[in-house]
Formats: C-alpha cells, sequence, structure tokens
C-alpha cells in the first residue's frame, strides 16, 4: 500500500476539520433527538390504530390469506366462527383464501 498524503485520504469529509469536535457531538446529539422523535411519533400513530381497529389487525396478521371482492349472492351452507383465527385455521387447513366482502359496510369475511 502506497502511502498517500492527508488531504488525499480525506476527500470528501475535509468539511469536517473545520469543525470543532463540540459542534460535531452537538450535531449528532440532534440528529439522535431527531430520530427518536421521529420514531416515537410513528410508534404512537401506528399503536392508536391497532387499538382501534380491528380490520388493520386483522390486515396485519392474515393479510397473506386475505383477498377483497363482492361475494357472490349464491347460498351455501355457511359455518360460523367464533374468532377470524378459526376461520384462518380452516381457511389454511382447506388450501383457500379468505375473502373480505366489499359490498356490506360491516367487514365480512368469508372462506
Amino acid at each position: 500500500m502506497t502511502s498517500q498524503p492527508l488531504e488525499e485520504l480525506q476527500g470528501g469529509v475535509r468539511w469536517l476539520l473545520c469543525c470543532d469536535v463540540l459542534t460535531l457531538r452537538w450535531w449528532g446529539t440532534v440528529g439522535a433527538a431527531l430520530f427518536a422523535a421521529v420514531t416515537l411519533v410513528l410508534g404512537w400513530s401506528l399503536w392508536r390504530r391497532w387499538q382501534r381497529d380491528e380490520a388493520f389487525r386483522i390486515q396485519v396478521w392474515y393479510g397473506h390469506l386475505i383477498i377483497s371482492g363482492t361475494a357472490p349472492r349464491v347460498e351455501l351452507p355457511r359455518i360460523e366462527v367464533a374468532a377470524i383465527a378459526d376461520l384462518a385455521h380452516l381457511a389454511q387447513r382447506t388450501g383457500s383464501l379468505i375473502m373480505r366482502n366489499t359490498r356490506v359496510v360491516l367487514h365480512q369475511y368469508l372462506a
């Protein structure tokens, strides 16, 4: 490895040499505080949505099994389940998907 002058090694970070250590530490602290504030705001908004929106929780947990569409008006035998987890297990066991009916106002899930 050949020895190069210090100016060539520093290249694009030459502007750092003009600042003192305290200034750089202050900017580092400001950046860390800004990152923490943004993380807290995003986390808080997701937490609030998680708490009040059951459809959001269902989409997060079982989104890979859910398709959206309108249910056909065919009268098929229906089985009501107590929880969406039971419907997801039933869909996985039979190898089918869960359809979220967009025709109704309330959320209706069919397998």
